[in-house]
């Protein structure tokens, strides 16, 4: 199963960016049409890696990045990460039903907003990193 985490592009002192994000990847098909619902960004569109970590995935799958010219990592502003984590967690409190797991995506969506409402804090921008 895959799982999300958040990459930010500094590091914020006294601040471990590194939170859990299985059970949010795990719900993520059902959070993109939850996003849609809300008029959000859905958190896959935060997605980007850099170049290196790109060849490395794609090495490692088999495939020869000899030639190929790999898109440059791509930072998005905090605050719209921000909106989508709250607008799911503000959901998610008044509609516990919608999601089979919903405890679990509820308490990494707490831990992302504290990451991201840090990171806007300190004008550090960030993406999603996805990891197989």
């Amino acid at each position: 199963m895959p799982e999300f985490s958040i990459v930010l592009h500094r590091n914020i002192p006294k601040l471990t960016a590194k939170v859990p994000g299985k059970a949010i990847a795990g719900a993520e098909p059902l959070l993109q049409r939850l996003a849609r619902k809300l008029q959000v960004v859905p958190l896959t569109e935060f997605h980007s890696q850099s170049p290196d970590e790109a060849a490395r995935k794609m090495k490692a799958s088999g495939i020869d990045v000899a030639g190929i010219d790999l898109p440059a990592e791509t930072w998005y502003a905090p605050i719209q990460g921000l909106q989508t984590v709250s607008a799911f967690r503000e959901y998610l409190a008044d509609h516990p039903a919608t999601l089979p797991n919903t405890d679990d995506v509820v308490a990494e969506l707490d831990a992302w907003h504290d990451v991201l409402t840090k990171a806007t804090a300190e004008h550090v921008a960030w993406h999603l990193s996805i990891e197989f």
